[in-house]
Order: C-alpha cells, then structure tokens, then sequence
C-alpha cells in the first residue's frame, strides 16, 4: 500500500504543535466534494463498476474520497488497481476512523454493485453500512444506481421498519435494476429513480485507455469469455460453441 498521505503532514504538524494539535490538525484539515461508500468485491464486474461511478464523479470536477477503512476494503489483486485509480481514505485517515471521514464532507455517496443485497447486509450483521447509518443526519446522502441483486425478499421482514427508516434518510435515491425502484416503492415508502449502471457512465475511450495500461499483452486475437458463477457445465458449453470459430481463426480463448 502506497505511504499515507497523512504522515508526512502530522511530521511537519508536530515541528509547531504538541502530539495532541497535530493528530487533530492533521486529520481535520482534509475536505472532499463526496464520500463514497462502495462494495468492494474480489470480481472484475465490481471492479470496473467502481472504478466508473467514481471516475464519472471525478470527470465532472469533484474531487472524491473513496472509503476503504472502515472494515470493507479492497481485497486479492484488486488492493493494487483501488490504490492505484481511488483516492482511498487509508491513504488519509488511520483505520476504523469514522470522526474525520465524516467531518471531511457533506456529501455521502453509495453505489452501485450489490450494496443492498440482503445477504451483505446479513454478512456485515445489518450494520446499516451501505445505508450509511454511519452519516449523521445533517449530511447528503445519495445513492447511485444501488444494486439489491434479486427480485424477491429484497430483505427479511423482521428488519423492513429497520431499513425503511435508513432509507428514508436519504435525500436522493436510484437503482440499476427496474425492480429495485418498485423494492424502494413498496416496501420503503421511499421514491427511486431508474438510472445506468455505472459502466455505461463512461464511454469507449475512457476504458480502452484503461486497457492501454494492462501489464498483461496479448499478441494474437482473442475471445474473452466472462461467467456470472461458473460452472463445468457452462465452461463446456462455451468450449463447444466456439470450437470451430477459435480453430477456424487462430485464435486464443481466455476464460
């Protein structure tokens, strides 16, 4: 990981100040247009998906902080491409410090990938973290393009009051999926709005530029084929398709 940002502040701090002034001074001087509150997986679909909404964000002008300390963070290869496209609040702020992330802006952002599947908010213990209950009341919430993942039992019912009340906290709300804007609806009493995935927020351009960045090259033609829950089955399948393509043209299958 890339040395925090904050270091070499406090060290100057400290010339001037007792340890107690420059801690402070240090971690409060810090201010950011958005804070963005993101799922972060260990799958490319999720990754990209990041990497969009908060490359959009940046695009037009604001300046965004992406959460990485308070116990969801980056993960496997994906540590590397966050430290390297996000401006990361480990690079900011010591871990699990939630005061100084909230006080460095007014604006709260969660999207989009699976943030409101039931089964994270189970494995994160209903914390209410992607509903930003962290957020104190007198900040932005927004979401964008929020995912809930499935069409049905979008959360048990013994939590709905729960979550109604989180989202109703909000100042402004959208989902990806036609259904999640029926979820809100219905079971929130919450208005959302129907937007693009975040993938689509960006054009052809900006992602082959990504592209241009990989380490790995590959001089032939290829096919890539990417798997929502691989399986031998659907691997197989795949193979047999486009057998006779791939021999036929020479070229290398990546799965």
């Amino acid at each position: 990981m890339n040395e925090p940002q904050y270091k070499e502040t406090f060290v100057e701090l400290y010339k001037d100040n007792n340890f107690a002034e420059a801690y402070e001074k240090t971690f409060s001087k810090q201010h950011f247009d958005a804070v963005l509150t993101l799922w972060w997986s260990n799958n490319y679909g999720n990754a990209i998906t990041n990497y969009a909404l908060y490359t959009k964000l940046k695009a037009m002008g604001y300046n965004v902080l992406a959460i990485d300390s308070l116990g969801v963070k980056p993960r496997y290869q994906f540590v590397e491409f966050a430290n390297k496209y996000f401006e990361l609040s480990s690079k900011y702020y010591p871990m699990g410090n939630k005061k100084y992330i909230i006080d460095s802006s007014e604006n709260f952002i969660v999207g989009s990938d699976q943030v409101w599947n039931k089964t994270f908010s189970m494995v994160l213990n209903h914390s209410g973290y992607f509903q930003l209950k962290f957020v104190p009341d007198n900040k932005n919430k927004v979401s964008y393009g929020s995912s809930f993942g499935q069409t049905s039992d979008a959360i048990e019912d013994s939590k709905l009051d729960y979550y109604k009340e989180l989202y109703k906290r909000f100042n402004a709300v959208s989902t990806r999926e036609k259904f999640g804007v029926n979820v809100m609806r219905e079971l929130f009493d919450v208005k959302a709005s129907y937007v693009l995935d975040p993938v689509f927020l960006l054009n052809k351009d900006e992602y082959m530029e990504l592209a241009s960045k990989a380490n790995v090259k590959q001089d032939k033609k290829y096919i890539v084929s990417y798997i929502l829950t691989p399986t031998k089955e659907k691997r197989e399948l795949l193979e047999n398709e486009l057998s006779d393509v791939i021999t036929r043209l020479g070229q290398l299958m990546i799965r």
